[in-house]
Order: C-alpha cells, then structure tokens, then sequence
C-alpha cells in the first residue's frame, strides 16, 4: 500500500489542478494508494477550493504549525501505507510513477529512500548562468540508476519532489526531529529558504543500514513559476541551500576544520572574483555566506551561546 503525501501551503489555482489530474490518471489502481494532503495553514482551506472526491480513499489533513517539517511529521503519523512517496504541489507524476514506485519496492528491498527526474517546465525561461544551476531548484535528469548505503554526503542525492520512502525510515527520521531541535531547525517554510529535510532523511535511511538510490524510470515535470528565478530570490535559494547542508555536516560529522589563507592567496582569491561575470560573483558569495553563517551557529552552538539566548527567551515568555 502506497501512501502518496502532498504538503501545501497555499497552493496555485492554475497549477494545483493540474498537479491532481496526474494523480487521477495513474496508471495504479486507486485501491493501492492512498491520497493524503496536508494543508499547512493555507489562507483558505484546501478542503473548500479543490476537489479531491474522484479518489476513493482520500484524507485532508490540517496541520497549523507552519513549516514543510511540521506537515511532513503530521503525515507520517496519519500515513497508513507501507511506502510513502511525498509530491510537491507543483509536480506533475508520469502517469506510470506509482506502478514504477511498487516495482522497484519489490525489486530492491534493501532500498530505504528513492527517487527520479525532476524535469523542469518554466513559465520564464531563466538566464543561462541559472539553469546551469537548476539542482538549485530540485531540477535534474537522472540517466543511469545509482544505488548507495555510504554516510557521506555525496551523491546519489534524494531531493523531496517525487521522493519514496519506506514507512520504518519515515518513522526514524520523525522519532529524530522530536528529539533533535538542531536537525528539526532544518526546514522550509513561508519565512526562509533553507532545507536540508529531503537530504537528512535520506542519510537517516543509511544510517539504518538500507540503501539511497536514484531511478532513471522515474520522472515527473516541475512547474516552476517565473517568480522562482528572479535573480535575487533564486541567490537566496542558493545560499539557504548551502546553510542547510554545511549545517547538517556539520551535525553529522563536527565542524570542518578551517583553511587559514596567507595574505597572498587572499589577495589571489579577490582578485580572481573580480575576474568573474557580476552574477557568478554573487553565485559564489551567496554560496559562501550560507557556509559562513552555518559555521557560525554551529561555533555560537558549541560555546553555549545559543542555549543561554534560547533559556533567556523562555524567561521573559514566563
């Protein structure tokens, strides 16, 4: 039994729609999979603006803690299926996903977490120095199928649109986000562009033993609004992005050890970015400020200093 999860916060009127008619035309009967979504404080609720109704077996759940973690977690706890396969609301599934889902389930039983294509359609072209960075914005085609139980965080990278995860993993992990404030300050949502979920997850799975994998089978289409690569706020992406995953290194692995730079290799490094065209300049600065920041909370985290800010804050509340 499948349970297919959609966590939304507000979804499109003219992409929503389509998102369910690729769930409607899944090649799967509709006795093997569940409908489950999630609506996270949407402004109007999802049960009164969609109509989900054509599947037999279909849940809204209402989930006010705002954030992708808080929905995920409210998932996995009312999930009844055996596999999860979380979907984003802007992805469109090939209508063979979920039979594909089940085959390789079958196929593959040391596989705890998987995934596909993410193919991008853009209602704006983005500029080119852009889309040579589309992983950015969980774009990517996958050609050959590649499997890992490695602890590294290295490819095969799982990213959350179309991803499948085995109940016992999804369970671990949110045993972990409840007990772990650091790994469950990780997430998405209405304020900030940082991640690390999808990653976190999949390495929860090696932690146990099971494998990663990707699957060229498996390929859904991306929406991606025009809104989504603006220069400014796909730079913000990027550098909440590099947060998350120095962070979750970081939680994983200890701090990195910290390259010291002669006055002379500084002055190289400068120079050298002045050389570079203006937005790969602000690529690489906004990839090094979300390190940098990461760092830093990390060396504020081992001082002390954010435990005594965070016991501070629950004072004055008192």
């Amino acid at each position: 039994m499948i349970s297919l999860i959609i966590c939304t916060h507000n979804p499109s009127e003219k992409i929503f729609p389509k998102v369910l008619e690729a769930l409607k035309n899944q090649i799967l009967d509709k006795a093997f999979w569940e409908l489950l979504v999630v609506d996270n404080r949407s402004s109007i609720a999802v049960a009164e603006c969609f109509d989900l109704s054509w599947h037999p077996n279909h849940r809204i759940l209402v989930e006010q803690k705002p954030g992708l973690l808080a929905a995920r977690l409210a998932a996995i706890n009312e999930a009844s299926g055996d596999i999860l396969v979380f979907v984003d609301d802007d992805n469109l599934l090939d209508t063979g996903y979920l039979e594909e889902v089940l085959r390789i389930a079958e196929t593959f039983p040391m596989l705890g977490i998987w995934g596909g294509s993410s193919l991008g359609v853009y209602e704006t072209s983005p500029p080119e120095w852009i889309r040579r960075r589309e992983h950015h914005l969980s774009v990517r085609l996958i050609t050959e199928n590649v499997l890992s139980n490695g602890k590294k965080l290295i490819p095969p990278w799982i990213i959350g649109a179309g991803m499948v995860v085995r109940r016992e993993v999804a369970e671990e992990y949110a045993s972990r986000m409840r007990t772990d404030a650091r790994r469950a300050s990780l997430g998405r949502n209405v304020s900030r562009l940082i991640g690390g979920e999808d990653l976190d997850m999949s390495m929860t799975a090696c932690d146990m033993g099971l494998y990663r994998g990707v699957f060229s089978s498996l390929s859904l289409s991306h929406l991606i609004p025009k809104t989504r690569t603006e220069p400014q706020r796909f730079l913000s992406l990027v550098e909440g992005n590099s947060f998350s995953t120095t962070y979750l290194e970081i939680i994983r692995n200890g701090l990195p050890e910290e390259e010291r730079l002669s006055v002379i290799k500084k002055i190289r490094r400068a120079l050298s970015d002045l050389l570079l065209p203006p937005e790969e300049s602000r690529y690489r600065k906004a990839v090094e400020r979300g390190r940098r920041a990461a760092i830093t909370l990390a060396l504020r985290e081992s001082s002390g200093e954010v435990a005594r800010s965070r016991d501070q804050e629950g004072s004055r509340q008192q």
